[in-house]
């Protein structure tokens, strides 16, 4: 075969790659405008169509392929996720671990989200969709940051077992409800018609997307002084962001000078993230602060939050919910 055929074939395959992915990204994008997801049962877990699907979160819990270097930000939805993300892809660019302008959609690897279909137009995951399920990852450059909200019994065994590090960040119950709620929403994970009132039962009761947050909580809790394991609340970020910047970056074994240190506290105040995103980013970022709730929790709903917090931590002694 000519080599002039050779490149006429790779080209006609390129655009037939970049054309397809641009589809199903576009199909992506209607059923979120079209609310035409919907939720879906597995392995006892809720999960919606708009990022899951079966077949990767079973392939998942198989997963064997972990390196050294790879950590894994662990959060229920709502929980600090984005900006704890963010603060540990600032700590990898100051201490060199990654390249200074490098994106965060280039960073972060979601394990069981299907994110590139709908929200993210990254050639190299479009691309890593053709070499199996779970391509990404292994295409994904070291140092990877995986980010998952699976509850703990989903995760790989590797990863349960000790094989890397795992950053667990946690916040009070209140204010996650009143989160998912406002993002939920505005994401079409439930309809526009859904009440306020309604979805408060259905977070207390489980029935949203990774299923109630004291249960998730709950299979975390038995793991939490595991040694590979730094857990840290929210509130605790935004009350002292430069003392749990350390903390991370010491429990990754990560050298920071003082100078480092105040370039990471810096860059991510949440205040100054927010003013900054743009496109979807903005539904991550709304309020972000402690007893956010108030605005939102009636005194009825308050009191019964309280008796159902009480409940669901027996057991759970040792975590102290901050802003409630």
């Amino acid at each position: 075969m000519s080599k002039w055929l050779m490149s006429k074939i790779l080209l006609v395959f390129f655009h037939f790659v970049v054309q397809w992915n641009r589809f199903r990204a576009f199909v992506g994008l209607l059923a979120v405008k079209h609310k035409t997801h919907g939720y879906f049962q597995h392995r006892g877990l809720p999960f919606t169509t708009l990022l899951h699907k079966k077949g990767r979160v079973d392939a998942l819990m198989k997963y064997d392929r972990l390196r050294q270097d790879d950590i894994l930000l662990l959060t229920y939805p709502k929980t600090g996720t984005h900006f704890t993300a963010e603060v540990l892809l600032s700590i990898y660019i100051e201490s060199g671990k990654a390249p200074k302008k490098t994106l965060m959609n280039d960073a972060i690897a979601p394990l069981e989200m299907d994110v590139p279909q709908a929200f993210s137009f990254s050639f190299r995951k479009l691309m890593s969709s053709w070499g199996g399920v779970l391509s990404n990852l292994d295409q994904h450059p070291s140092p990877r940051i995986f980010v998952s909200h699976l509850p703990w019994n989903f995760l790989p065994q590797q990863i349960q077992e000790g094989g890397i590090k795992v950053i667990h960040c946690y916040r009070n119950p209140k204010d996650t409800l009143c989160s998912c709620y406002h993002f939920y929403t505005k994401m079409g994970l439930f309809s526009r018609g859904t009440s306020w009132q309604n979805f408060f039962y259905f977070f207390l009761n489980g029935t949203v997307v990774y299923g109630g947050y004291m249960d998730w909580l709950k299979q975390w809790y038995p793991h939490r002084n595991a040694s590979h394991v730094l857990n840290i609340q929210f509130e605790d970020m935004k009350k002292d962001l430069r003392g749990s910047v350390k903390d991370i970056a010491q429990f990754l074994n990560i050298e920071l000078t003082e100078s480092q240190l105040e370039n990471v506290v810096a860059a991510n105040s949440f205040e100054k993230k927010k003013a900054a995103a743009t496109g979807a980013s903005q539904v991550v970022y709304r309020k972000g602060k402690s007893g956010g709730w108030k605005s939102d929790v009636t005194v009825e709903q308050n009191e019964i939050l309280d008796e159902w917090i009480k409940a669901e931590s027996k057991g759970m002694e040792e975590i102290v919910f901050q802003g409630l």
